[in-house]
């Protein structure tokens, strides 16, 4: 069977070119078709008299019954009478009978009364149309017909083996005990019914002999070892790239982070709190609006966030109002209320490419990943990507805001980081990761390049511009 075997995987090969010539479809919509073309086999039309060739001698046909429908021959051998038909009802029926204008209903145990009634009127006209087929295929022998059929443990109810048995009453749960030859009245003849006890044929036999295993030479094997040692090296490489990448993130296994610590030696529990509420006050907040409205908003946010989480309401409170009343007092803040804000909490997702030293500076680790407008998606869920290779991940985040002032966009972010005045300039550098992926995610999404990107220190109200 081996060059049938070739045949057939090319011609699914070109079955697959010519669905993947839809513009629409998918690797699960190709599966999918190719799977609904292998189980549901259409079937074959009735021949005609005309497709009857010459009869040679000694010839074997092998014809479906549908497809022997109108043509007759000296012997017929009707093979495999002992398979079913392995249909499964479906759970779900809605079918109209015309004749009596019932229609029934089943859906998986429940079914109506009409549903009783039509489900076993469609049992037996199925019954009757497997009767007409069985029937059909004895008919087309001339002068001999040859009923073979294995008789397994368990016949199926549905198969032509049952059928045959029921016609000349036999219990095939008592033939085969031994080799016998068992003679069949029927009308003025008789039919011989034969049993060959045993398995004759090989469990085996309907599978494939597999290739036995040779060793290699010498050059093969070195060849072969260097090729799975560069496929180890390509899946490692692969698993030191994450799909998904933030700044954060990625500046994290560049160095290890250290914790800071307050004066007395305590964690800095409540920090990431703080500032999640911060930025939730600012997301909502019109910089157009009244300043003093900013602070009445506080206590408001902290009743439904901070209590949930078992911290001090007050203590929190306070401090947000001691921030946020620094920041309202700021240039930056006067900045806000003049510029027309694009957006705030803008969240991002853009392809982007990932040097293959991990020791690169930050400058260098990040390349432009996607060169048009139409592959980053802002305020939006983004669609999957097809990473073309393991230096290629998915960077994300979200912009805390986006401003135009004087015709110029401008980017700025929040920080809520307890420092003094002289630690702002370097605290600033440590995000300079952030300002590349932001700076190059407006410029996607806007197609122009922003004037610059603003770290906005609420706690002292200072500004740390680093321009584009």
């Amino acid at each position: 069977d081996g060059e049938q075997a070739v045949a057939n995987v090319l011609k699914l090969r070109d079955l697959a070119v010519q669905l993947a010539m839809q513009p629409t479809l998918t690797l699960r919509g190709l599966v999918g078709e190719l799977t609904t073309r292998a189980l549901d086999v259409p079937d074959e039309a009735e021949s005609s008299l005309a497709e009857n060739l010459t009869d040679e001698q000694g010839s074997v046909r092998l014809l479906s019954i549908h497809k022997a429908k109108g043509l007759e021959f000296p012997v017929v051998v009707l093979a495999g009478l002992q398979r079913g038909t392995n249909r499964v009802s479906s759970r779900i029926m809605v079918h109209h009978d015309w004749s009596s204008g019932i229609v029934g209903i089943r859906a998986g145990e429940l079914q109506t009364p009409g549903g009783v009634y039509v489900a076993a009127k469609l049992e037996e006209r199925r019954r009757a149309e497997q009767t007409r087929l069985l029937y059909v295929a004895m008919t087309r022998a001339k002068r001999r017909l040859i009923l073979s059929a294995g008789i397994p443990k368990q016949v199926a109810q549905d198969s032509f083996l049952a059928m045959v048995a029921q016609g000349f009453g036999l219990d095939l749960a008592r033939v085969g005990a031994e080799d016998q030859t068992i003679r069949l009245p029927i009308a003025s003849g008789t039919v011989s019914f034969t049993v060959a006890p045993g398995k004759t044929v090989p469990l085996h036999a309907d599978k494939r002999d597999g290739v036995e295993w040779q060793d290699l030479d010498h050059d093969d094997v070195a060849s072969v070892r260097t090729r799975w040692d560069e496929r180890f090296r390509r899946q490692q490489e692969i698993r030191q790239c994450p799909p998904f990448l933030t700044p954060t993130r990625l500046k994290a296994t560049m160095a290890p982070t250290v914790p800071r610590f307050t004066r007395n030696g305590q964690s800095l529990q409540m920090g990431p709190l703080i500032g999640t509420l911060a930025h939730r006050i600012l997301e909502q907040w019109d910089f157009a609006d009244d300043s003093g409205n900013l602070i009445g908003q506080v206590e408001t946010i902290c009743s439904k966030s901070a209590s949930s989480d078992g911290y001090d309401v007050s203590e929190i409170s306070n401090e947000l109002k001691d921030m946020l009343g620094v920041f309202i007092t700021s240039e930056i803040y006067q900045m806000l209320r003049a510029s027309t804000i694009i957006g705030r909490e803008i969240p991002f997702v853009v392809p982007w490419h990932i040097s293959e030293s991990p020791k690169d500076t930050a400058a260098s680790l990040f390349r432009r990943g996607a060169q048009t407008r139409s592959d980053l998606f802002v305020g939006s869920c983004a669609p999957a990507f097809l990473l073309q290779d393991c230096h290629h991940s998915l960077m994300e985040g979200i912009i805390d805001l986006v401003y135009r002032f004087n015709g110029e966009i401008w980017i700025a972010d929040y920080k809520t980081d307890r420092i003094t005045s002289d630690e702002i300039a370097s605290r600033a550098e440590e995000y300079r990761l952030q300002v590349q992926v932001y700076s190059e995610a407006v410029s996607q999404c806007l197609g122009v390049r922003p004037k610059g990107f603003q770290f906005i220190f609420l706690r002292t109200g200072t500004v740390v511009p680093v321009l584009s």
